[in-house]
């Protein structure tokens, strides 16, 4: 049975805050909520409804996007990162903000990516062979960090990222999560945040760090009027014009949106494939399975672009731990007016919460929905509900790079169970927190022998 979070604790709501034991919002979810419809109660004084419908979930997030944005929480607690980018923006500027992203998304393209992924997925490989010996201690939680955030570099700013600048991002990542999760749960609470504001402020800083040189350094190349620099994302979203007014991203506000996609491209996927990772690792005749189709695909050849679409049982595998495991546990959106669902009368300034971690487990539209059951995606599987499974979201919110993600992991998956055996470390089992993303508490930790 895939890990599941610890008992119900409303002292989850300080986000271990005095007990450094991976509680987070998770923790405070009744039985009763992967069964309801819908549901209504108060939480630290703030009025919260969460939807599980899949009718509801459409509406909510589909049909009437408008009239729920997304809450304020987010952009006040991502700012340090992310600054007011597409992921927390809202209104007019996010419009303008996500029609410049998708056409830098169109202008760079999953092919143009591709061999820049095959080179951080052989990188990968070559730090890994040297603990395949089926003794060591293989971190896959750092591991998939490293390699997924070395992917955004090379596709972004055509360089790759040194082992010593992906841990420290990772750590930093891990730190800034924690204190996010704190200043949520004491701002429910209207008890001081200063001293976890200020960690993430400076976080936040020491990831940016990490791409802003970079991109300023190229922004002044670009004003010089010098040619031939990378045909890379980067450039892509230097170049993209607005069709509605002609404008174009300061160097300020790429910043701000590489934040994002480095959060979304690099920390989600991270999550999603060290999740996936471990249940394969307890499920030694499936991971045999999923090795055989890899193995039948590129015996006597290299990966080519395309091949993500042929590998159905890596697909599989990945759709169904983004199932289990939804890197973005809880979306929160904000009543804007006086409103009703399924009934319910709705406040202005309500919370509403969509839980991707709660719809994709709920009884009433997965059978056995706690069990890894890649099956359920298979080619002969019926789908689920509209509005039942959404790890990347739906409607006009909906991740924009979601080709992108599904291309990188299933590429990672299926040249790591080619090359690896993976066993579970004996006495490690990971622990589910939900934080800014879901990820293990403890780490995800495995053995690897080289096949």
């Amino acid at each position: 049975m895939p890990p599941r979070p610890g008992p119900r604790s409303l002292a989850a709501l300080l986000g271990g805050l005095f007990r450094r034991d991976g509680r987070s919002m998770l923790n405070l979810l009744p039985p009763r909520a992967y069964r309801v419809q819908m549901g209504s109660a108060r939480l630290a004084g703030q009025r919260l409804h969460l939807v599980n419908a899949p009718e509801t979930v459409r509406e909510l997030l589909v049909e009437r996007a408008e009239a729920f944005p997304k809450h304020p929480y987010l952009a006040d607690i991502l700012q340090p990162l992310i600054g007011i980018s597409l992921f927390n923006a809202t209104g007019a500027a996010w419009a303008r903000q996500r029609r410049l992203v998708d056409q830098a998304f169109a202008l760079a393209g999953l092919r143009l990516a591709f061999p820049r992924m095959l080179d951080s997925i052989d990188a990968l490989l070559a730090r890994t062979d040297a603990l395949a010996d089926g003794r060591q201690t293989w971190d896959a939680d750092a591991a998939m960090s490293h390699v997924t955030a070395d992917i955004i570099f090379r596709t972004l700013l055509s360089q790759p990222l040194s082992a010593e600048a992906a841990q420290r991002v990772h750590d930093a990542f891990r730190r800034y999560q924690a204190d996010a999760q704190r200043v949520m749960g004491l701002s429910a609470l209207r008890l001081p945040t200063w001293l976890h504001r200020r960690r993430c402020r400076q976080q936040g800083a020491a990831i940016r760090a990490t791409f802003a040189g970079p991109i300023h350094a190229r922004h002044q190349a670009l004003q010089r009027g010098e040619a031939g620099g990378p045909d890379d994302m980067l450039a892509a979203l230097f170049r993209a014009e607005d069709p509605l007014d002609g404008s174009r991203l300061g160097v300020e506000e790429v910043v701000d949106q590489v934040g994002t996609l480095f959060l979304a491209g690099h920390e989600t996927s991270a999550s999603t494939l060290a999740w996936a990772l471990y249940l394969l690792a307890c499920q030694p005749a499936l991971q045999d399975a999923v090795h055989a189709s890899v193995q039948q695909l590129w015996t006597d050849r290299p990966p080519a672009f395309g091949d993500t679409r042929q590998l159905e049982q890596v697909q599989a595998v990945f759709r169904e731990t983004l199932r289990l495991y939804p890197p973005i546990a809880f979306y929160l959106r904000e009543a804007a007016g006086a409103d009703c669902l399924r009934g319910k009368a709705v406040q202005a300034g309500d919370m509403v919460v969509v839980s991707p971690w709660i719809v994709h487990r709920h009884h009433a539209h997965w059978p056995q929905p706690d069990t890894f059951d890649p099956d359920r995606f298979g080619p002969q599987a019926a789908s689920a509900p509209r509005g039942a499974y959404l790890p990347f979201g739906l409607g006009p919110r909906a991740c924009p790079g979601a080709a992108f993600a599904t291309q990188e992991s299933v590429l990672i998956l299926a040249r790591l169970v080619q090359r690896y055996r993976l066993q579970p470390l004996p006495g490690h089992t990971p622990q589910p927190t939900a934080r800014l993303t879901l990820r293990s508490a403890n780490g995800v930790k495995l053995r690897l022998l080289r096949r």
